[in-house]
């Protein structure tokens, strides 16, 4: 639930649910079983730590990257014990539905919150004035400043919203405060809810975890059309063009045996269509052709220029989240045309490349093997949710081919209940 929303709060639950497993499996209550995922989890993090340190241990001097504090984030790479502890849990069907009624719950909360807060935010960004720029009496401009200099606030809105740039139009203030995370987990979010809405609809709202009328009515809430819609709205405001674009044919997978193709072409040009009518997204759809350009700084530079200079330069890896903004601005001559403040290189196969060397890069793609072929496994062809797992899987490797979103915080709790549920024994 609160991996929906709040990743502290997350993390805090899931250290408790560790700690409660382990205390079981010592009394023989519980088991924590070494599957696949978990497997391909050990060895990846094993690697980025050893590569790490070595890469710390000889540097030479006056080197633009950081292992040493890349060593230090390796931490980030233990969250991914959901793999590890969710197949311990989810022992039942009702209990795997369950988890999944949980997530969906929590990110409508925060796609209801993001509905509302980030046009405000982004309305305040735009609106505040500034001194060089005065507001005309009786404009909105001057009712903000008043409002906000009688409350003493003017100052901190306005340091908020020139951090880290300023956004010159609507839609870039509504597109800085979405984030990578946000996005993906509502991407997520749809295809459980979505899921959900079909195992629902095929057993007649069946109750949850077998606790009676109160999941039952949970069931019944995260797996009604109005609630996938709630989530998907929460995605498309955020703006991020990746999530989205990779949504579609996943949830195309998803619904292909259920609703035939005439009804999914249907319902993907109305959720098109939704989407549109939004003019900020409209205008960031339009901003796609920009991302093919090399003189952009973006993309197509980091992965064309800087990323194989750098691989050159450090053919073993520079270490796990070892590169600075530095090392990637002077890594060529192109350098001084990347965007600003990038350390990353938005894409889950060049960034491990870089890092971790082709060591790395294997080590990856073979534990997203063994994930996906968990995910395969588990399928059911009578229940719908079970197919969930594997398409979580696949919209975050689909994802990864444009974003760096194996160890952002939000998207490996999202990665750790895949593999998890992945993992879980077929249940009668």
């Amino acid at each position: 639930f609160c991996a929906g929303f709040s990743l502290p709060v997350a993390r805090l639950f899931l250290v408790a649910a560790l700690v409660c497993a382990v205390r079981d499996a010592i009394h023989g209550r519980r088991r924590l079983r070494w599957t696949a995922p978990v497997a391909g989890w050990a060895a990846y993090s094993l690697l980025a730590l050893v590569v790490t340190a070595f890469v710390a241990a000889t540097l030479p001097e006056g080197s633009l990257i950081q292992p040493a504090r890349g060593l230090r984030k390796t931490e980030k790479l233990l969250w991914f014990m959901a793999a590890l502890l969710v197949p311990a849990y989810a022992t039942s069907r009702e209990r795997f539905r369950g988890l999944l009624a949980a997530f969906a719950l929590g990110s409508g909360l925060y796609a209801a919150a993001i509905l509302v807060g980030h046009p405000v935010g982004a309305w305040l960004q735009r609106t505040i004035p500034f001194p060089k720029r005065p507001p005309d009496p009786g404009t909105a401009s001057a009712w903000l400043l008043s409002a906000t200099d009688a409350l003493g606030l003017t100052q901190k809105l306005r340091d908020w919203a020139v951090a880290p740039w300023y956004p010159r139009t609507y839609a870039q203030a509504l597109g800085k405060l979405g984030g990578m995370g946000q996005a993906q987990r509502l991407m997520a979010a749809v295809i459980a809810a979505t899921g959900l809405s079909l195992a629902r609809g095929g057993s007649r709202g069946a109750a949850l975890a077998g606790t009676g009328r109160r999941a039952a009515r949970v069931l019944a809430l995260v797996s009604s059309p109005w609630w996938v819609a709630l989530l998907f709205a929460g995605l498309a405001i955020t703006l991020k063009r990746g999530s989205l674009l990779v949504l579609f044919p996943v949830l195309g997978a998803l619904l292909a045996r259920r609703i035939g193709a005439k009804r999914i072409a249907a319902l993907a040009a109305v959720a098109l269509a939704v989407a549109l009518a939004l003019p900020p997204l409209r205008e960031r759809l339009a901003q796609l052709p920009d991302e093919l350009r090399f003189a952009k700084g973006g993309r197509v530079l980091m992965w064309t220029d800087l990323a194989p200079a750098m691989h050159r330069r450090h053919p073993w890896g520079v270490g796990f989240r070892g590169l600075t903004y530095e090392s990637l601005r002077y890594a060529t001559e192109n350098g001084w045309r990347l965007e600003k403040n990038q350390n990353h290189l938005h894409s889950n196969f060049v960034e491990v490349a870089v890092e971790l060397g082709w060591a790395g890069l294997a080590a990856y793609l073979a534990w997203m093997a063994l994930a996906f072929r968990a995910a395969l496994r588990r399928r059911e062809p009578a229940d719908p949710t079970t197919l969930v797992p594997l398409l979580l899987l696949a919209a975050l490797f689909l994802n990864g081919f444009v974003e760096y979103n194996l160890v952002d915080g939000e998207t490996v709790l999202v990665y750790g209940l895949a593999m998890g549920l992945s993992s879980t024994r077929r249940h009668p």
